[in-house]
């Protein structure tokens, strides 16, 4: 497995971060993975510098921060991925706590009963799926590249497919989608991954920070 985020710098934060927070997490979640065996991959802007074991870089405005996101995973999982590796596409504020499930399906979501259900940054994916992250980049709305775009783009997908109750397989565009639970991966105590979000960043960096 690989693990693979975006960021790059901007100034179009909803919330104010400390100057160099961005690479101190992506820094330090290149230290977590590997401490796994895995190797992290970081998608960029070309005014940026790479953090990861691999790096990628790609002439977007930094500003549009979750789109960006988007077209970077997109590009990736269809052009850039190989067909014997399994992505584990995150954020930088995400960390590994123990080695999660083997993927059994193109690509598995996260799913939680809420007013969005599908998690927008997480996946699970292997290269076939790539029409799947296709899709959700052709749900975005023009007007909202820099912030929350990526829930409502989630969210337009998720009906798309028919608004999945999260506990079945589905098929779509040719792959098999799986979902996960949420609480397993995306909260603070999470078992397998766990996230840091907002302004928790530098509580992670503290817990984290000897290992």
């Amino acid at each position: 497995m690989k693990v693979v985020v975006y960021h790059s710098d901007s100034d179009n934060y909803p919330y104010k971060l400390r100057l160099g927070l961005y690479k101190d997490l992506v820094l330090n979640l290149k230290k977590n993975v590997n401490s796994f065996g895995f190797s992290l991959i970081h998608l960029t802007t070309n005014n940026m510098e790479g953090w990861g074991d691999e790096n990628y870089f790609y002439d977007l405005n930094p500003d549009n921060i979750v789109y960006n996101r988007e077209i970077c995973f997109t590009d990736f999982i269809k052009n850039k991925s190989d067909n014997n590796t399994v992505y584990w596409f995150t954020e930088p504020d995400s960390r590994i706590n123990n080695i999660f499930p083997n993927l059994k399906n193109d690509i598995d979501f996260l799913f939680r009963n809420d007013k969005l259900p599908i998690t927008p940054a997480w996946r699970l994916a292997k290269k076939t799926s790539y029409p799947i992250f296709e899709d959700i980049l052709s749900c975005f709305n023009s007007q909202e590249k820099s912030w929350n775009g990526d829930s409502d783009a989630m969210l337009s997908f998720y009906n798309k497919i028919n608004s999945p109750n999260g506990k079945e397989t589905i098929q779509y565009k040719n792959c098999s989608v799986g979902f996960r639970d949420y609480k397993f991966y995306c909260m603070r105590k999470s078992l397998y991954t766990q996230q840091y979000k907002a302004e928790h960043k530098e509580e992670l960096l503290e817990r984290y920070k000897e290992s």
